[in-house]
């Protein structure tokens, strides 16, 4: 029993002695434990400042990056609250930044009246398939009640999980582009409009000259054709001559304003090229005759007779090049060549030259020759006559036709001017109307029908007809017009287009829808002379365009050409 309470009480003692131990080692884990939790927030304190003041200067920095921005960077959430803006945007804005960060930018900065498409915009921009680069101007109210206009781009923002979060958008202020381009829109406007108002003011000025002028050159070929007097027909054909000249001058007015207009415009046809030349000498033939100059025609072998090209821009080329080696030449002669110059896919390049041994030019005045109103001498104005337009429109004609302009020459012994122009060839004629497809014949049996309204010019057609052996009614009204055609069945009807009562246009549709005159050619006869009158012409039902002062050979040929199927 001593042994057992001896044995129970060191057994006390050796549990007492782990329990001490045990204690103590517990005592110290824990007392470690709190060490190590001091320490590990002292770390995580020291990293979080760290990472505070790394977060700060990445800010800072990225900040600066922005202030330097030379266009407003701006930040906000789905709700559209600004959480970012840069000093730019700042400063157009005349804010201060706390006036601005958190505020919704759509109500505070976007005038009224584009908030909701703004909101419509913004929340499109939101959508999945917003693509970065997204664009839209916009009005932007600044502090002192003025307003921005601002070219926007835009990109989304997502948090980590992926998720939109607002956008980022990029903002250039372009108000003075956008006033720098409404003063351009103006101006082009402005120019417009007064280059409308010369068009217009040369076409009425065009017709109320070509009237007069059509009873002038009518009346002055008829009498001429009646005076046996060689000193007074003379005098008759001078006073021709003349009204021939303001006539020309007139053309190239009304040309260089097409031209600067952008209203000229080249009508491909076919042509015959001998035709075309021939036409273009025998103008010339009675002055080359009188001046007692020598004229040749030369052509290239290579070239093909039958070609594609706009015949009346080529023969007033020609013409003007004739004119003026004609007027500049007093000895001597002109030579007229034609030669193939290039071959491509493009077509055939012509060159037109024409030569004479006339005063010639000085080589500093070659360079002014082809602008407008400018001559080589301005005594040659005083001296020869002359507008300076001529050539200037030759450039620009040469130039719609795929062509250019150039001139060699040498003070007293001559000069060559030439032009090239782009053609095709042409393998046949058919369905196109020459001067070889025109058989002329007896007008005799016509019924001819004149619409005119202005009296002078009645007298002049009456005379032009009655010489191709015409007898024509007269009517002086689109209206009287109507009534007669639907009386009486007339061949053919020269049909002018300004009249009072009922125009010329109105009439047209009027007569075309009677059963008799479906097919019988209406020709427009008249002083306007622009390409939009002539188109205007053939939309109303007429067939051809004659234009005023009209000329015996064009009226014969007129004739010629849309009876030739007439019974």
């Amino acid at each position: 029993e001593a042994i057992s309470s001896n044995m129970l009480w060191n057994v006390r003692l050796v549990v007492k002695k782990w329990a001490q131990t045990i204690s103590l080692f517990l005592t110290r884990q824990m007392a470690e434990r709190r060490r190590l939790e001091v320490a590990i927030a002292q770390t995580q304190a020291r990293v979080e400042i760290e990472n505070s003041v790394i977060l700060r200067a990445e800010k800072e920095r990225a900040q600066r990056y922005l202030d330097i921005a030379a266009v407003i960077i701006l930040a906000v959430d789905l709700q559209y609250r600004v959480t970012l803006i840069n000093r730019k945007g700042l400063e157009i804005l005349g804010y201060e930044a706390t006036d601005v960060i958190g505020f919704n930018w759509i109500d505070r900065f976007v005038p009224e009246k584009e908030r909701q498409q703004a909101y419509e915009h913004f929340s499109a921009m939101t959508a999945e398939n917003f693509q970065v680069g997204n664009g839209f101007e916009g009005t932007i109210v600044l502090k002192d009640g003025g307003n921005r206009t601002i070219s926007w781009h835009n990109a989304l923002v997502r948090d980590e999980a992926g998720q939109i979060s607002g956008l980022l958008c990029s903002g250039e202020d372009i108000t003075e582009h956008k006033l720098a381009e409404s003063l351009l829109l103006k101006a082009r406007d402005e120019a417009q409009a007064a280059s409308m108002a010369k068009s217009h003011f040369l076409a009425n000025m065009s017709h109320e000259i070509r009237t007069p002028m059509n009873a002038i050159i009518g009346f002055a070929g008829a009498l001429g054709q009646l005076i046996e007097n060689p000193s007074h027909g003379e005098m008759v054909k001078k006073i021709g001559q003349a009204a021939d000249h303001l006539l020309h001058i007139i053309d190239d007015i009304l040309d260089m304003s097409k031209v600067e207009a952008g209203r000229l415009s080249i009508v491909p046809v076919n042509f015959s090229l001998s035709q075309l030349l021939a036409g273009v000498s025998g103008q010339f033939s009675n002055m080359i005759e009188e001046k007692g100059l020598s004229f040749d025609v030369c052509v290239a072998d290579d070239l093909p007779e039958n070609l594609v090209g706009d015949v009346l821009r080529l023969r007033q080329c020609l013409i003007n090049y004739l004119s003026n080696a004609l007027k500049f030449t007093a000895h001597g002669g002109l030579t007229l060549r034609v030669a193939l110059v290039d071959v491509s896919a493009s077509g055939l390049m012509l060159r037109f030259e024409v030569e004479d041994s006339g005063i010639g030019m000085e080589a500093p005045a070659l360079a002014r020759l082809f602008t407008p109103f400018e001559q080589a001498d301005m005594s040659i104005t005083r001296r020869f006559g002359g507008s300076g337009l001529g050539l200037a429109l030759t450039k620009q004609l040469a130039a719609l036709m795929g062509g250019g302009v150039g001139v060699r020459s040498i003070a007293g012994e001559g000069s060559c001017f030439w032009f090239t122009a782009l053609l095709q060839p042409a393998d046949c004629l058919k369905g196109q109307v020459t001067e070889a497809a025109v058989t002329v014949r007896d007008f005799r049996a016509l019924r001819v029908l004149v619409v005119e309204d202005v009296g002078v010019n009645r007298e002049v057609l009456k005379i032009l007809l009655a010489n191709l052996g015409i007898g024509a009614d007269m009517a002086e009204n689109g209206e009287v017009a109507v009534t007669m055609a639907s009386r009486n069945a007339y061949d053919l009807i020269l049909m002018d287009m300004r009249m009072p009562v009922m125009d010329g246009l109105s009439a047209t549709r009027i007569i075309r829808a009677m059963p008799d005159y479906v097919q019988k050619p209406i020709i427009a006869l008249t002083a306007n002379v622009f390409d939009e009158d002539r188109e205007l012409c053939l939309q109303a039902g007429m067939n051809d365009f004659l234009r005023k002062p009209l000329r015996p050979d064009t009226l014969q040929a007129a004739l010629a050409k849309w009876i030739n199927g007439l019974p």
